[in-house]
Order: C-alpha cells, then structure tokens, then sequence
C-alpha cells in the first residue's frame, strides 16, 4: 500500500476498504493507520474518495484539499474538522458531514447521509441548521431513515432550508399508516409544496402487503420510496 504514490502519481480517485474478517485485527488497523498518516502517502491530484471501515481520516483529507467526492462509511469516530473546501459530493453519517461543513461551508451540490437511529430529534435538528449552509445543495438523499425520523414537519424543513434542490430521495418502511398520513397530508402541506416546485411528482410504491400476524425483516422488497424531483 506505501508503494501505490510511486506507482500512481496521477492518482484521482482511491477506494480503500478491509475486508469483514480482518476488521478485527488491531495490528492491521494500526498499520492502514500509520499508512494514511504518512506525508509520503499523497496523490496531488486527487478528487475522489472512498473510505470504508477505516479509522480516522483527518490527515489524509489535509493533504487532499483538492478532493471533490468523498464516501465515508462507518467512520463515525472520524473526527472531521472541516478539511475540504473543494467538497461538492459527500456520501456518509449525518454527523460527519456536519463536521466537514460546520468551519468550512463546502459548496456541495450532492448529499446522501444515514440520520443516526438514537439520537434521531437531536440530529435532525441539527441537520437543518447544517443545510441553511448548503446554498449550492441540489441533490438530496436519505437512504436509511426509520418511519419514526422521517415526518412531514422534517421533510418541509429540509426542503425549505435548500432553495435550490431539485432532486430528493428518501426510503421508509413499509407502513401503510405512514403512507396513508403523506398523501393524505401533502395536499394540505402548502408551504412544502410551493416550494418544491411547478411540477411535483410524488410516488409512494406499496410493493409488499404485511402479514398482521408477521413481522417480516426489511429488504428493499419492503420499503416504500418517496421521490421528489423538479
């Protein structure tokens, strides 16, 4: 790994991930960590990347003021200090995003975050105020929210706080009385629905029918998909 900026100095875009059975293994980590905090491992001209189950960052990204897309999963003890500048795209935890964001107002255009399922009231709240920042924002994605997180009162705020989205996605759980609540409640919901533009489109896809006796675990068979888009 210490080799790859010899290798490849006109590196753009680096995915970097361990595998599940050797996430464990202290020594290992230690070493990838030793790797990504060393001044010779630097590509100067990177824009993209991709950092799963690895530990902290913040060095790597200081070196890289370039980068444009960064993916971070499961890198929620991170620490992110607002290192990117440049950031249009970011895909990871709610809270990551907001470090990055929060000294650095990063012209990002994409977002597609994962609201963390304890502390969600706190974090949305939180959220808001991040987004007010994001003034370029266009692309909006939830991909992990539970019913419980995901109401009209957050859905209108996150919307009223990005003037210029055009593209919104978030996943539910298959609830027939969530379901029922947004189409009921949308037409009513008047302020959320001017803004988000002339010509509206919403779809709420009842792909699998509930069992009253059952609870069947979730797969993205048994999700309801809500898509708005100008």
């Amino acid at each position: 790994m210490e080799m790859v900026p010899k290798a490849c100095p006109n590196l753009r875009e680096l995915h970097l991930r361990l595998l599940n059975d050797i996430i464990g293994q202290q020594s290992f980590r230690e070493r990838i960590q030793q790797v990504l905090d060393d001044p010779s491992f630097t590509f100067p001209l990177l824009q993209k990347f991709f950092c799963i189950y690895f530990m902290n960052c913040n060095t790597f990204l200081v070196r890289h003021p370039g980068i444009k897309k960064l993916e971070c999963l499961a890198s929620s003890e991170s620490g992110f200090l607002g290192l990117l500048p440049n950031l249009r795209y970011f895909s990871g935890y709610v809270s990551d995003y907001l470090a990055l964001c929060t000294k650095c107002r990063a012209p990002v255009e994409s977002l597609e975050v994962d609201l963390s399922r304890y502390n969600a009231e706190e974090e949305e709240i939180s959220f808001i105020s991040g987004l007010i920042n994001a003034k370029m924002l266009r692309k909006l994605v939830l991909p992990d929210c539970w019913p419980t997180a995901i109401t009209l009162a957050f859905l209108g705020s996150m919307t009223n706080a990005c003037p210029k989205l055009t593209h919104f996605a978030c996943t539910l759980w298959e609830e027939e009385s969530i379901v029922s609540l947004l189409l009921s409640a949308l037409s009513d919901y008047c302020d959320w629905y001017n803004h988000c533009a002339d010509s509206l489109c919403f779809t709420a896809f009842d792909l699998l029918h509930y069992s009253s006796q059952s609870c069947r675990p979730r797969t993205p068979e048994t999700e309801t998909n809500m898509h708005i888009r100008t």
